[in-house]
């Protein structure tokens, strides 16, 4: 079998291989000797029967194999790194380490009641939270270990997902436009009213988002506003709504929790805005470390 044929060593080599996307920077980044990680690949390759790497003159580039390869092996370490973690915590007063991913709109929602509650149970447990937008980084750093899940904003291109993606929750949250308090529209009663000034949209790098807008907008008859300005920073887009007369999607918690702060007022429109969703993400199978296991649970509670 293959699985009992393969070493750790020679799959940490070959991850930072093809990371690096050159063998001579990995066996530089990793202390040995070029002729040594090249050993290693090439037993890989004897093992799977295919190359797993095309070499180039200026690196390498990884075959179709090469890649499946990757995408498993760095899913097979983190798995082992959080073995390592929890064996750790168990045996000493070291907390371990859970690693999560979220949607800005979550992050200045949600997180930071979840985070509270977890902290008063697990005081000790490292927290490392990313900032994630899109269904490709989603899929590629839970499949890849880079986190132990994700609760990320969703749109109908997120789905189907692949088997070993698990969507552990759904919630629908609703949307209200705001805008700075003294906008000069910021009375208006129609979102009619709205079309021909300046608008501010949370978009992605790619069009699948854009598009979800268009159809979200065409229920009222309309088109997205002419003159939107893309931002998918929310840091960024505070400070534009601060020195900008600005029509901005909101959704309604984070309207009840921050407008006052950054000096922002609803506008009561007659229209109801379509809802946008968030999905609670997990790699299946998977086996949850304790910690992250309790981390999945303060999310589920204040879902």
């Amino acid at each position: 079998m293959y699985n009992d044929t393969i070493k750790i060593k020679q799959l940490r080599l070959f991850v930072a291989v093809v990371e690096s996307k050159s063998i001579h920077r990995a066996a530089s980044v990793l202390g040995i000797s070029q002729p040594a990680v090249s050993m290693a690949i090439r037993e890989l390759e004897t093992i799977y029967g295919g190359s797993l790497l095309i070499r180039k003159t200026k690196g390498v580039e990884v075959t179709t194999l090469g890649a499946l390869l990757h995408r498993r092996g760095r899913a097979i370490l983190a798995d082992l790194d959080r073995v390592g973690e929890e064996m750790a915590r168990l045996q000493s007063e070291r907390g371990g380490v859970v690693s999560i991913a979220v949607s800005s709109v979550i992050a200045c929602t949600v997180l930071p009641d979840v985070l509270l509650r977890f902290r008063e149970k697990m005081p000790n447990v490292q927290v490392r939270i990313s900032e994630i937008w899109g269904r490709d980084v989603l899929i590629d750093g839970l499949v890849g270990g880079e986190f132990d899940f994700a609760m990320v904003l969703t749109a109908p291109y997120f789905y189907p997902l692949p088997d070993d993606i698990e969507r552990l929750a759904e919630i629908d949250i609703p949307l209200i436009l705001g805008a700075r308090s003294n906008h000069p529209l910021v009375n208006s009663k129609s979102i009619t009213e709205l079309m021909d000034v300046d608008w501010l949209i949370p978009f992605e790098n790619t069009n699948q988002l854009e598009l979800s807008l268009e159809n979200d907008f065409s229920k009222f008859g309309l088109k997205i506003p002419n003159r939107p300005i893309r931002c998918h920073s929310f840091s960024a887009a505070m400070e534009i709504f601060e020195k900008m007369d600005l029509i901005g999607v909101f959704s309604k918690r984070f309207a009840d929790i921050q407008f006052k702060r950054y000096n922002l007022a609803k506008i009561e429109i007659r229209e109801t805005l379509p809802m946008i969703h968030a999905g609670l993400f997990q790699r299946q199978p998977y086996i949850q470390t304790e910690a992250a296991e309790y981390f999945i649970e303060c999310f589920r509670a204040a879902l």
